[in-house]
């Protein structure tokens, strides 16, 4: 039985994907039924079998986080902190 003296609290919600960044043009991208899914730009895919992915344009790890993480983190993480 889980103990009822043990809880989690969600104090905001953050959203970096590839049909928004942030969470109102995420929400109005899924509601529009808009996935994000695209032919891949961000390198060059043609060794590869697939050429479609989700990935998020527009994002820049400058507009979200400070320059200190960025040096010291990736790609992922930066969309992660940004979320």
């Amino acid at each position: 039985m889980p103990d009822p003296s043990r809880r989690a609290v969600v104090t905001g919600i953050g959203v970096v994907a590839p049909n928004g960044i942030g969470t109102a043009d995420w929400w109005q991208a899924t509601l529009a039924g808009q996935t994000g899914i695209g032919p891949i730009a961000r390198f060059d895919a043609s060794g590869y079998p697939v050429r479609l992915a989700g990935e998020v344009k527009g994002f820049e790890a400058e507009d979200w986080i400070e320059r200190r993480l960025i040096v010291q983190t990736d790609h992922w993480t930066h969309m992660a902190l940004a979320a």
